[in-house]
């Protein structure tokens, strides 16, 4: 799985391409991408929305990832937001509370 991202005048908007996250490697590159993400919404003083819309299933490390994220967003001022979540990445996100 693989993330864009992409601007618009109050946004930065992350996009997942497919419908999950597979694999440590990919895991730590989409960390990797989320983070960019995060620093470019706190230098331009915009809102990250992380769009959900075409994933289904991610792997518990990268609901880590998500926990870092908005660790790091609260750091910097960014408002995160999350949109578009199916059911089962909501439960997912349920269960890890």
């Amino acid at each position: 799985m693989t993330i864009r991202f992409r601007e618009t005048l109050d946004q930065v908007i992350v996009y997942f391409t497919d419908d999950e996250v597979a694999g440590q490697a990919s895991v730590e590159k989409d960390a990797d991408g989320l983070d960019d993400a995060c620093k470019l919404a706190s230098l331009t003083g915009k809102r990250l929305m992380i769009n959900f819309q075409d994933v289904q299933w991610m792997p518990d490390a990268m609901v880590g990832a998500l926990v870092l994220l908005d660790k790091a967003a609260r750091e910097q001022a960014v408002d995160l937001r999350l949109a578009n979540i199916s059911p089962s990445v909501l439960e997912m996100f349920k269960i890890t509370q």
